[in-house]
C-alpha cells in the first residue's frame, strides 16, 4: 500500500466549495505516477505505453479545499495483461473514506496490446503481497503493541499461523512490524 498526504486547493472546487469530479481523476494519477516513481517502474514507460482502460470513483463524503487528505494506493487484482488498483482518499486525521476509486490498467508497444512487463508484474506482486500483509498488522496491531520481548515473537508466530501465512508473508510480515517500529 503506498500513501500520499495532500490537500485539494480552491481552484479544483465547485462555487459549492466541493471538489469537482475530475480532480479527482488527477489525483488518482498523480498517487499512481508517484507510486510508479517509488516503485523505479518509470523506466517501463520508456517502451511501453500504460493504457487507463477503465476508472472509477465514488464520493462517500465531500472533498472539500485545504482539508488534510491520504490518499491510499494498492494494488488489487493481477491478469496477464491488465492489473486493477484502488485509490481511497481519507481525512488525515479520522481516517474516514471521502472517495474510492478503481482504475484498470493495460499495457501496448507498438500499438498492440501486450503482457504486463515482467519486471513490472513482479514490483505489482510484491505491492500486492505487502498490501495484503499490512492488512492482517492493522487487524492485530492491538494484540502485538501490548507486548514485548520473547512473548512478543511467540505472538508473531502464532499471528503468522492463524492467518496461514509462508515464509515470505511472514518475512514481510516481520519487515513491516519494523518499519512501524512494532517489534520491540
Amino acid at each position: 500500500m503506498f500513501k500520499w498526504n495532500f490537500n485539494f486547493i480552491i481552484k479544483e472546487a465547485t462555487p459549492y466549495n466541493n471538489i469537482y469530479f475530475t480532480e479527482v481523476f488527477v489525483t488518482q494519477g498523480k498517487i499512481r505516477e508517484l507510486w510508479l516513481k517509488k516503485n523505479n517502474l518509470l523506466e517501463y514507460l520508456k517502451d511501453y505505453q500504460m493504457i487507463t482502460k477503465e476508472a472509477s470513483n465514488s464520493f462517500i463524503i465531500r472533498c472539500e479545499p485545504f482539508h488534510d487528505y491520504e490518499a491510499l494506493f494498492e494494488v488489487e487484482e493481477i491478469n496477464k495483461a491488465s492489473f486493477i488498483f484502488k485509490i481511497t482518499i481519507n481525512d488525515r486525521k479520522t481516517g474516514k473514506i471521502h472517495s474510492e476509486g478503481h482504475q484498470t490498467i493495460c499495457f501496448a508497444k507498438n500499438g498492440k496490446l501486450v503482457a504486463i512487463p515482467e519486471g513490472f508484474k513482479k514490483k505489482l506482486e510484491e505491492n500486492y503481497d505487502k498490501s495484503k500483509i499490512e492488512k492482517i498488522v492493522e487487524k492485530n496491531l492491538a494484540r502485538i503493541e501490548k507486548i514485548g520481548g520473547y512473548a512478543q515473537i511467540q505472538e508473531i508466530q502464532e499471528i503468522a499461523k492463524e492467518e496461514k501465512l509462508n515464509n515470505y508473508e511472514e518475512e514481510i510480515f516481520c519487515d513491516i512490524l519494523s518499519e512501524k517500529e512494532l517489534i520491540k
